[in-house]
């Protein structure tokens, strides 16, 4: 019962537009393998094959939602193997670049009961199975595929089913775009063994912090976060850069430093314990600062772009943020508010 309502929650969410799509750094091979080792307890329960082949062009580290890939293989895992009683349960992982953007795919490929034509054309439509004997037999809500669906299409990607013959199995495809993790710049750091990331590789994506020139010398730039990891992470990136930094630990801090001080530029993530971004920004505003504010977020959708621009920042910035892009943004907006 409480499967069934969060797939109605999460089928409710992506309909009204108000999912949430967190773009990290994820360790993807890893994140992969360890969906395959969940697995094997119900394979050898059910004595079937069963094996992932993750291609060598794949990425270690790739920059996507883990938690939405998570929920997609798996799902995808799990009905391959709950619809096939012998033989095999298969799932290939590579990599695509016919369209321009790499794409990674996930290609389920079992040996199950399989499925008709028709029954195929309802498959990804809400509370529809393939047999409603089916449902009686195995179980399910009727969600999965749909919802699988969706979430691949809120991130830019698909879900398709390649081919299915009755008695003879079926393939399933899912197909992400992702965005390459050229390097990092903090030596020694790890990713969670789970796909997760540590707090201040959130930040970065795309090139080192070490900056051969200083693009940003004379700059005094005020950076409102409350993460320390990404504390640190940001003010290499900036003094590499050339700038002076000062640091604020939440919006009330942010506030008292920027009437204080000859700040330049704001860096203010919008997420802070006891005054956050939005209400900070409201407040600065409110006093008279003029300068630019640039919100930091982790959220990609329009309406969060409103809200700020609404409070009075003067653009945004989603993590995790490109180095160039971070010190490009800084500039333009110092140069028109000068």
């Amino acid at each position: 019962m409480l499967s069934l309502i969060d797939d109605i929650l999460d089928f409710s969410k992506i309909e009204s537009g108000k999912v949430l799509i967190d773009r990290n750094p994820v360790q993807i091979r890893d994140l992969l393998k360890n969906i395959e080792t969940s697995f094997f307890p119900l394979v050898e329960k059910k004595g079937i094959e069963f094996g992932m082949d993750l291609n060598p062009s794949v990425p270690n580290v790739i920059i996507t939602d883990s938690t939405k890939v998570r929920q997609v293989v798996t799902n995808l895992v799990t009905n391959a193997l709950k619809f096939t009683e012998r033989g095999s349960v298969r799932v290939e992982v590579g990599v695509a670049n016919d369209s321009g953007l790499p794409q990674l795919f996930v290609r389920v490929i079992d040996t199950g009961i399989g499925i008709t034509k028709d029954a195929q054309e309802r498959l990804f439509a809400p509370f529809s199975q393939a047999d409603e004997s089916l449902s009686r037999k195995y179980g399910g809500t009727g969600l999965g595929l749909a919802l699988s669906r969706k979430i691949a299409r809120s991130m830019g990607g698909d879900l398709v089913i390649e081919k299915s013959e009755p008695r003879v199995g079926s393939v399933f495809t899912l197909w992400m775009p992702f965005e390459r993790v050229v390097k990092f710049s903090l030596e020694n750091r790890s990713f969670h063994p789970h796909g997760g990331h540590l707090p201040a590789l959130n930040m970065l994506a795309g090139h080192g912090a070490q900056l051969t020139s200083k693009p940003l010398a004379g700059h005094f730039v005020l950076l409102a976060e409350d993460s320390t990891d990404n504390q640190v992470l940001l003010k290499r990136v900036l003094e590499n850069g050339g700038a002076r930094v000062v640091l604020a630990k939440n919006g009330v801090e942010a506030v008292e430093l920027a009437e204080k001080l000859a700040i330049d530029v704001i860096l203010m993530d919008i997420q802070m314990p006891i005054l956050d971004g939005y209400e900070a920004t409201e407040q600065l505003r409110a006093r008279g600062f003029t300068r630019p504010i640039l919100a930091l977020t982790a959220h990609a959708l329009d309406q969060e772009l409103d809200r700020a621009l609404a409070a009075g920042c003067t653009d945004r910035l989603i993590k995790p943020i490109n180095t160039e892009k971070l010190i490009a943004s800084i500039l333009a907006s110092t140069t028109h508010s000068a």
